[in-house]
C-alpha cells in the first residue's frame, strides 16, 4: 500500500507563521503583484517571482520566473529544480516551506 500526500505551502514573514496553502494540480504562482495565487508584499519580491507546479503523481516543482533577486531553494539559487517534503524557498523577510503529509484515511493498494 502507499500512501496518497497532501502538498502545502507555508508562508513565514520573519520567521512568524503567517498563512498556509494547499498545492492541487494547478501551478501556483508568487510574487508581489495582486494577481498571484500567493502575494507576498515585498520590494525583494518581484511583481511575478516564482511558479509551483505539480509534474506528475507527487512530483513538484519550484521555477524561478526571471524574478531581479533570484529563487533561493535551502540557501541556493535556483531556475528550477523539484521540491521535497521540507525544502524552504527564501524571497527577501519571507520564506515558504514546501510540505507532504499523508492524507487522512487515504491510502491505495500498488501493484508488485
Amino acid at each position: 500500500m502507499s500512501t496518497t500526500l497532501r502538498a502545502r505551502l507555508i508562508l513565514y514573514r520573519d520567521g512568524e507563521l503567517v498563512e498556509e496553502f494547499p498545492v492541487g494540480k494547478e501551478p501556483i504562482r508568487v510574487g508581489r503583484a495582486k494577481d498571484n495565487d500567493i502575494r507576498v508584499p515585498n520590494a525583494a519580491v518581484s511583481r511575478h517571482h516564482m511558479r509551483i507546479s505539480r509534474a506528475n503523481s507527487e512530483k513538484y516543482y519550484l521555477r524561478d520566473l526571471a524574478s531581479k533577486n533570484g529563487t533561493y531553494l535551502n540557501d541556493e539559487r535556483i531556475q528550477e529544480e523539484r521540491l521535497k517534503n521540507g525544502d524552504r524557498i527564501d524571497m527577501g523577510r519571507f520564506s515558504l516551506v514546501f510540505t507532504l503529509t499523508p492524507k487522512a484515511g487515504h491510502t491505495t493498494k500498488t501493484r508488485h
